[in-house]
């Protein structure tokens, strides 16, 4: 479900930014562009991609983002948080135009495509 209000990070746009955006259409369809389901910043490994990215922490030699499996679990959990999230921040810049970060609202309770920028 799409919350009322959301603030948009910088993370949030520069994740929007790298997305592979596809399209697939034949001569019984039209078609339209989609973000890659599987890997939408270009590897299967969603949460490496958006660890690696946004330049929170390098995988070690034993291939951890955190130096253990704990701390690993951890950090990948958070990167795939904000990657959720990008879903209401390519709403709120599909919808005003904008890759500004701040705090946006909804307009309406049950219309997820309306939002304005609050502060």
């Amino acid at each position: 479900m799409m919350p009322r209000e959301f603030t948009m990070t910088e993370e949030h746009v520069k994740l929007v930014r790298a997305f592979i955006i596809e399209d697939e259409h034949s001569e019984y369809e039209t078609g339209a562009p989609w973000v890659d389901p599987k890997r939408p910043y270009g590897n299967s490994d969603v949460a490496g991609d958006v660890l690696e990215m946004l330049g929170w922490i390098g995988a070690d030699e034993d291939g951890y983002f955190g130096g253990s499996e704990r701390s690993d679990e951890m950090w990948r959990e958070k990167a795939l948080t904000i990657h959720r999230e990008t879903q209401v921040a390519l709403q709120i810049i599909l919808n005003l135009g904008t890759f500004e970060s701040g705090n946006y609202r909804r307009l309406e309770q049950y219309d997820s495509h309306t939002w304005e920028r609050v502060a």
